[in-house]
């Protein structure tokens, strides 16, 4: 219930189900979360089974210009561990610009983690 009772507000999270155009199947989601002094973070997440077919790329390409306007802001930040490359080609492909390789905190410990940025 929580999550539904974001949509009609810009206080976040705001989160929205991924679902396929042909088979109308949910298959993710994507998210535009704040994380504090007015900063927003993107997420997204694809189910194994669909991955590697650019349903990420095209759902955050959708999502963020229409989400950064409905927030207010002119850059989103993206996280993700150094190992997951998929995910670091989704913001490279999204125009993110790394500005943090290295050693970071992320969600549970510390980790190897790559930062990028996206701006309006």
């Amino acid at each position: 219930m929580f999550l539904i009772s974001q949509y009609g507000t810009t206080e976040g999270p705001l989160v929205y189900a991924l679902i396929t155009k042909d088979e109308d199947k949910n298959i993710g989601y994507v998210q535009l979360v704040p994380i504090g002094e007015g900063k927003w973070e993107i997420g997204y997440h694809v189910s194994k089974v669909f991955t590697g077919k650019g349903y990420a790329t095209e759902a955050v390409k959708a999502f963020l210009p229409v989400m950064a306007e409905r927030v207010g802001v002119s850059e989103v930040y993206g996280v993700r561990l150094l190992e997951n490359i998929a995910s670091g080609r989704v913001l490279e492909k999204c125009g993110f610009e790394t500005f943090f390789s290295g050693e970071g905190a992320y969600h549970d410990g510390i980790y190897e983690i790559s930062k990028s940025v996206w701006k309006v």
